[in-house]
């Protein structure tokens, strides 16, 4: 638990200059909110094998998440690992659920928010090409796209694109009063609006 990234690679290099043969395993905590950032530079700095849980569980903090450390090591990295990503969502979740901890929104990988984006300038160009602000497909993971988050960060042109999707065309200025109603309640409301808030908004604009 004590370990960065930057020791957890020294103690490594150092240990496999004596002993080459052997098989180094890493088992590291996350009392410093640390453990996946120290599997993940052991696993590059020697070491052969990692001690790793499924969300993370563990003992105080905590471990190093088996999700988090696979999807690092292949996008990251690009290390071999040879395990199937589709089942990491479901498995995730289904850890979470069985064990009575809910996973927090935004955990990497597989909270529900890790794969969804607000912000104007992200959902306008992911509306062009995904890859560009979303680096894991959510196929490769076992798990669904998600729509956009429309709250305080929102933008007009993931506005227009759901909108369509859902048989609604309006005027622009009517674009520009529902994003801006949008942005004043989800502000007041602490929270984004739901697909079904966003259409009931259009629809009781659309006269």
């Amino acid at each position: 638990g004590i370990l960065n990234p930057i020791t957890t690679t020294r103690l490594f290099r150092k240990i496999r200059k004596y002993f080459l043969n052997v098989l180094l395993e890493f088992h590291g905590h996350n009392d410093l909110g640390m453990a996946t950032a120290n599997t993940f530079m052991a696993l590059n700095s020697g070491g052969g094998c990692a001690s790793v849980t499924v969300n993370g569980l563990g003992e105080r903090a905590d471990n190093a998440a088996l999700e988090e450390i696979v999807m690092a090591m292949e996008i990251s990295s690009t290390s071999y690992h040879g395990i199937n990503t589709s089942v990491l969502g479901e498995l995730s979740h289904y850890v979470s659920e069985a064990s009575g901890i809910p996973l927090a929104t935004n955990k990497p990988i597989t909270g529900s928010m890790a794969l969804s984006h607000e912000t104007g300038i992200h959902t306008n160009i992911l509306l062009k090409n995904r890859e560009t602000y979303q680096i894991i497909k959510a196929s490769r993971i076992g798990l669904t796209e998600q729509d956009f988050v429309f709250g305080k960060h929102g933008g007009k042109t993931a506005l227009i694109s759901f909108l369509n999707q859902n048989d609604i065309s309006l005027t622009c200025d009517d674009y520009s009063i529902i994003l801006e109603r949008i942005k004043i309640n989800s502000n007041h409301l602490k929270r984004e609006f739901t697909g079904k808030e966003v259409l009931s908004l259009a629809a009781s604009e659309k006269i």
